[in-house]
């Protein structure tokens, strides 16, 4: 498949260190099961609506939110749907947790450089940054 791509004209490939081959067709079998195994859970409207990495949009039904954690084990990640989704609803603070910013980088350049993007790589800054927006509000 690198090889494809690169002959495709692919500025850059590189082969990512993964467990399994999620967010694609190859995990349609747990998908499935695990679509049984969340017929069996009952589920309750979330507090705030949350985005769908399968579709992009927002959910905001307990029965919403099980048909899209189903949906993307083998769905591609809509990352791009998803940040413009979250603004256009009015978000204005976005958190990427994990060791990385990629993705608050990833969401200054599909929202705007003047959103607030942090990162939280602890749970020390995690708390940090909880403590940072109680006392704004």
């Amino acid at each position: 498949l690198m090889e494809l791509a690169e002959q495709a004209g692919a500025e850059k490939v590189v082969r990512l260190q993964v467990g399994a081959a999620f967010h694609s067709e190859l995990m349609k079998p747990t998908q499935a099961r695990m679509a049984e195994a969340m017929d069996e859970v009952s589920w309750s409207d979330p507090e705030v609506p949350l985005a769908s990495n399968a579709s992009g949009g927002l959910v905001s039904t307990g029965d919403d939110v099980r048909r899209a954690l189903v949906a993307q084990i083998a769905s591609p990640v809509r990352f791009v749907e998803c940040v413009e989704s979250l603004a256009e609803a009015g978000c204005s603070t976005y958190l990427e947790l994990g060791s990385g910013r990629v993705l608050g980088g990833l969401v200054k350049q599909i929202v705007g450089m003047d959103v607030d993007a942090s990162t939280a790589d602890s749970p020390k800054k995690l708390e940090s940054f909880l403590s940072s927006r109680q006392q704004v509000a």
